[in-house]
């Protein structure tokens, strides 16, 4: 068994303890703990802020009951509907229905808010306007709002009508529609601004 120079003698039986740590020895200890400590914990952030955030309605869909829906010429709805998941603007103009996401072109601020006066979306966080139809009004947005790909259905679940093809439809060519269907998973880019 190795001795320790500095090592005392035990009273109790003679046996011979390791050397008292130091004052010194000791802040070290926990310095170097306190270090790894949060070095792993920068670790463990920064691989959380790596990592993708899916999306609880990745390959979902929304169904919105057809009554629910603004009414031409009413103020646009906010349709918000678990938090995390995607906001929708419905607009319903001249019976055309859009459904706009609530994201901001410019810097992706997610705080659109609609000013009835003046008929326009407003982003109050860069001044950015958008008109009911998503496109840009002013500000320092490249394109117009975003829109996200719906269907009409039946109360048989059939899908009537959809916008694979980018156009919002006209409310009025169909009669028995129970139901929109939209797909947060699927957007339709904002047309780009005019300079």
């Amino acid at each position: 068994m190795r001795q320790f120079s500095n090592a005392m003698p035990d009273r109790s039986g003679g046996k011979v303890l390791p050397p008292n740590i130091t004052r010194r020895e000791f802040l070290y200890y926990v310095w170097a703990g306190s270090m790894i400590l949060a070095m792993g914990g920068s670790a463990a952030a920064a691989a959380l802020f790596a990592m993708p955030r899916w999306s609880r309605t990745r390959f979902k869909h929304f169904l919105i009951p057809f009554y629910t829906l603004p009414q031409n010429g009413d103020p646009p709805m906010l349709y918000a509907p678990m938090r995390g998941e995607p906001e929708i603007w419905l607009v319903n103009r001249e019976d055309k229905l859009y459904a706009h996401a609530n994201i901001c072109t410019h810097l992706a601020c997610r705080c659109l808010r609609w000013n009835e006066s003046a008929k326009i979306f407003a982003c109050p966080a860069h001044g950015t306007q958008y008109a009911a139809d998503g496109s840009a009004r002013g500000g320092p947005a490249p394109r117009g709002l975003d829109r996200y790909e719906y269907s009409l259905v039946n109360h048989a679940q059939e899908e009537i009508a959809n916008t694979h093809k980018g156009e919002p439809l006209n409310l009025t060519h169909y009669a028995n529609v129970a139901e929109v269907q939209i797909y947060p998973d699927r957007l339709i880019l904002g047309m780009p601004r005019p300079y």
